[in-house]
């Protein structure tokens, strides 16, 4: 394995808390600075082809609209594949 962190690599590395790293206040910080301009803000997980979709961390915590977000990323994967070829999957859970 190859990369150039040097510390404790572990896949289950969920931070201390909502927006504890830097990459996700990040994140947040641009999306909540144009809100409303946006129909639905997804993660895509190269390496392992997974389409992430929000509240991963707690599988009993899903917002209202959680259906339409399955069904914005299915769709998304469905393009990948058309254009790239590539198959990714949603991750629900």
């Amino acid at each position: 394995k190859s990369c150039s962190y040097t510390g404790d690599v572990n896949d289950l590395d969920h931070g201390s808390g909502a927006w504890s790293e830097y990459e996700t206040k990040n994140v947040r910080d641009f999306i909540l600075a144009r809100r409303g301009d946006w129909v639905i803000y997804d993660n895509i997980h190269s390496f392992s082809k997974l389409i992430l979709l929000p509240w991963g961390y707690d599988h009993s915590i899903q917002p209202e609209n959680f259906a339409e977000l399955t069904e914005i990323a299915e769709k998304g994967a469905r393009a990948m594949k058309e254009k790239y070829g590539h198959t990714y999957k949603v991750r629900k859970k």
